[in-house]
């Protein structure tokens, strides 16, 4: 009892352990599909189905090769061989994608360089980032005041279109209050009209200081990010200036240099550091499903023997009874003919002078 608790605890953390890898393998080639489609919903669709399909390739596989009774043609197997190598191989380039891409890292040698050039880089950045937005923000403040200019300019001919219709020399003889009227809603009018588009003036005049604001305090960033030593940062960590981990590469090269007296670069490392990464992730997929399929198959594929007898036997059983169920009809059915002869000739006979 103690050994099944065992065997079945290992094999729930062996598949906890697939799952997992599996998790990480679909986040992987989805973020990678996105380079590639447009539609995020095709990408997240075709990463379900290659993830899954790789995990059912390595169960399968696995069955055909080693586990199936059945006879398969080797045309079959070399298919499923092909489907399942062509998956590994995808996520393996998925994921040597992804891990270059993330652990992208500068050269030493090129640090001042990249160092000089990086608030030169990071402004020009913020000043096309400020032109762009001032440009699209200057096109919309042109449509809104345009827009709202011309439904004031409608409500305006309305009223005055409405006022020329009237005859004030005979609004004022019959003491017509009307024309008075549509005078004062046409004033109103103008008034409301000219504060509306003076606060949307006030408004996109406010929306061009906030991004002003904005873009000062970028440049203000950038510029005390450097003085405040972001060379050292971009020179030693990743491209981006993220974190230390430039500083762990940079000593783990200098030990490695020490030790084999050989010059590693950072995107020889980089590369060695992704592909390891890769194939731990493939090789633990792999090595959890088929030691799961090898651990459960054969019990699987003992009850389907034992059930695939059974229907076989039923089958058999059934068989023989309809065919005894038939002769046992056909015996009846002679013995039915028989009778019926003999009373035919009974009548023959008994009628006959």
């Amino acid at each position: 009892m103690r050994n099944l608790w065992f065997f079945k605890g290992s094999w729930l953390l062996q598949l906890l352990v697939g799952i997992g890898l599996s998790l990480c393998s679909f986040f992987i080639e989805y973020k990678v599909l996105l380079e590639f489609i447009v539609v995020p919903v095709m990408a997240l669709c075709l990463a379900v189905i290659l993830e899954v399909g790789k995990v059912s390739a390595i169960v399968w596989h696995h069955y055909l090769i080693h586990l199936s009774f059945l006879s398969c043609s080797g045309s079959l197997r070399l298919i499923s061989w092909l489907f399942r190598l062509g998956l590994i191989l995808f996520s393996l380039l998925c994921s040597q994608l992804f891990f270059h891409q993330h652990l992208n890292y500068p050269k030493p040698e090129s640090g001042q360089v990249a160092a000089k050039k990086y608030p030169e880089t990071e402004l020009s950045r913020i000043d096309a980032w400020y032109h762009s937005r001032k440009k699209a923000l200057a096109a919309r403040h042109k449509t809104q005041y345009t827009s709202s200019e011309m439904t004031c300019n409608r409500q305006i001919v309305k009223l005055v279109s409405s006022l020329a219709k009237e005859d004030r020399g005979m609004a004022t003889i019959f003491n017509d209050t009307h024309y008075e009227k549509i005078e004062q809603q046409l004033s109103r009018k103008k008034t409301a009209c000219n504060s509306a588009l003076e606060r949307l003036q006030r408004w996109q005049a406010k929306e061009v200081e906030q991004l002003q604001t904005e873009y000062s305090r970028k440049r203000q960033e950038i510029l005390s990010a450097v003085d405040n030593g972001a060379e050292k940062t971009v020179a030693s960590g990743f491209a981006g200036g993220k974190g230390n981990g430039g500083f762990l590469i940079v000593d783990f090269l200098q030990i490695t240099k020490s030790l084999f007296d050989r010059k590693l670069e950072p995107p020889e490392f980089v590369f060695l550091f992704s592909l390891l990464m890769s194939l731990l992730i493939e090789m633990g997929i792999i090595l959890v499903f088929s030691t799961i399929t090898a651990s459960v198959a054969p019990m699987l594929t003992a009850q389907y023997e034992m059930a695939l007898k059974e229907e076989v036997l039923m089958a058999r059983v059934d068989g023989e009874a309809k065919r005894d169920e038939m002769t046992h009809q056909a015996a009846m059915e002679r013995i039915r003919k028989a009778g019926i002869r003999t009373v035919k000739q009974a009548k023959a006979t008994l009628s006959s002078p």
